[in-house]
C-alpha cells in the first residue's frame, strides 16, 4: 500500500473521463454524505478548488483522500481511537 504522500496514478483506461466533480458527484464517488464531505473540506481534510460559487474535487484528491483513511476498525479498538491515529498520522 502506498504511504499519504505516494499517489498511486492509473492508467490512463482506468481513469475516468472527467477530472474534477462536484460536490455531489465526490460524495457518491467516495459513498459519503454531501454534508460530511463538505464538513472535511472545512477541516481541511480534503483539498477542492472553487470557480465562482461551483466546488470542484479533482479526481486525484478523491482518491488520496480514500486511500488515507483508515484501513478499518480494528477489533478492541474504537471508533474513537480510530479517528485520532487517523488524525495523529495526517498530523491533525
Amino acid at each position: 500500500m502506498p504511504t499519504p504522500s505516494e499517489h498511486v496514478e492509473r492508467p490512463a483506461s482506468n481513469r475516468p473521463a472527467k477530472r474534477g466533480y462536484s460536490v455531489k458527484e465526490a460524495a457518491q464517488y467516495l459513498g459519503l454524505s454531501e454534508w460530511v464531505l463538505r464538513d472535511e473540506m472545512r477541516n481541511n481534510r480534503i483539498a477542492a478548488k472553487k470557480r465562482g460559487t461551483t466546488v470542484l474535487f479533482d479526481i486525484a484528491e478523491l482518491d488520496r483522500y480514500f486511500d488515507d483513511l483508515p484501513e478499518r476498525i480494528g477489533e478492541g479498538s474504537s471508533w474513537i481511537e480510530q479517528q485520532e491515529r487517523w488524525r495523529q498520522q495526517r498530523g491533525r
